[in-house]
């Protein structure tokens, strides 16, 4: 019953509007659907998905997923498979996909690839268990997202065709590198003033592990890996650290940030 709800709720959530028929594109190798809620992953994703010629819809969260992919089926235009990310607004991917598999959808109709910055045992075990196949690790890199998608797409959907892989680092726009620097700037600044204040509440410390959390699955497609690196470090010491260490430790981190930034 509450995953019925749930259902229900997705799709009345959902903004999206279905294509029509005469929309509907046919020359890509397959039909994928993106969900990412950060727009420099969902540009720099669509990218890549484009270089390997696969046409590719975009949702921003796991709601308007669930919505398009049920409307997708009764439109009988279905998705071939998912990029489903998992920390995201309204509904994470985890639930999403919880979701998706309760109303029938099994991994052979559409395998669901996870997206997740942290790729420990406990993090794929997750995504394993909501029903997910398999994961790409933050930054996404285009090898390893050609490798994934020709694995869990059916055969038939793969034309043999040939795509050269080129950087999709020298297609970044002008307006793509501003957003990435906004984001940029706008986490150490973050940082600076937390280290600053010296006292977090938690409120502080969802908001500033928020902006880490999108520094970190992209600063290596702008040049910047090791100031990913540090991104990911302090985010994940927010949430284990204990709260009296706290202080001394993001002073200690934010020279090893700023010096990377």
């Amino acid at each position: 019953m509450k995953q019925d709800q749930d259902m229900s709720r997705a799709i009345a959530r959902s903004p999206l509007h279905r294509q029509s028929e005469a929309a509907k594109p046919s020359n890509a190798k397959a039909r994928l659907l993106l969900v990412e809620d950060h727009d420099v992953n969902q540009i720099l994703i669509q990218a890549m998905t484009k270089r390997l010629d696969y046409e590719t819809e975009l949702v921003s969260d796991g709601t308007e997923a669930v919505a398009e992919i049920t409307w997708s089926i009764a439109d009988e235009y279905p998705f071939d498979l998912v990029l489903m990310d998992i920390q995201m607004p309204f509904m994470d991917g985890y639930e999403a996909t919880r979701i998706i598999r309760a109303s029938g959808i099994t991994a052979e109709t559409l395998p669901n690839i996870a997206i997740i910055a942290n790729a420990f045992g406990d993090d794929i075990r997750n995504c394993l268990n909501a029903g997910m196949q398999a994961h790409i690790s933050k930054p996404v890199d285009i090898s390893n997202l050609k490798t994934v998608l020709e694995q869990w797409l059916e055969p038939k959907k793969l034309d043999g065709k040939s795509s050269t892989i080129k950087s999709v680092q020298s297609d970044l726009s002008d307006d793509l590198v501003r957003r990435y620097r906004l984001r940029k700037e706008e986490a150490i600044d973050c940082v600076v003033n937390l280290v600053n204040k010296g006292m977090f509440t938690d409120r502080e410390i969802r908001e500033i592990r928020e902006q880490l959390h999108k520094l970190a699955g992209t600063a290596a497609m702008f040049g910047e890996p090791e100031l990913g690196d540090q991104a990911k470090f302090i985010e994940d010491g927010l949430m284990h650290w204990k709260i009296v260490d706290r202080p001394q430790k993001m002073r200690s981190a934010l020279g090893n940030f700023l010096e990377a930034a």
